[in-house]
């Protein structure tokens, strides 16, 4: 058994059904439900999940003229439903401190795996070297 934590662009891929990704990522999710793993979700994201995703919703609509106020609404209403049946991990202090890297929210991520039993967790990501 395996958990996984969510990184940003998965939760975003899977809310929108961004193509070509939020089908594999969708796979990945119910393949560890079906082996008894549990789905993170990192509290320390939960403003770029909802920021990410309504820019993601206002891209698609452009052609529609739907304001980003309403693409922040339906960000909210989405996320609500997604994360209704997974896990949240805390973000931790030691996890602050991460401005230095290239990816600071990736580099949280990758700490907060820290607080699992080694090779009890995975990162789901599309980001390279992840």
């Amino acid at each position: 058994m395996r958990d996984l934590l969510l990184d940003v662009n998965i939760v975003v891929d899977v809310c929108s059904a961004r193509r070509p990704w939020y089908i594999d990522s969708s796979e990945a999710m119910a393949r560890c439900l079906d082996n008894g793993g549990r789905v993170w979700l990192y509290s320390g994201s939960v403003q770029t999940y909802e920021y990410s995703l309504a820019k993601e919703i206002f891209r698609e609509n452009q052609e529609k003229k739907v304001s980003f106020a309403n693409s922040l609404a339906a960000a909210r209403d989405v996320l609500a439903v997604f994360c209704n049946d997974k896990n949240w991990l805390a973000a931790l202090a030691g996890e602050g401190a991460v401005f230095e890297y290239d990816d600071p929210e990736d580099e949280q991520l990758v700490r907060a795996l820290d607080t699992f039993p080694h090779g009890s967790i995975k990162l789901l990501t599309r980001d390279k070297g992840r």
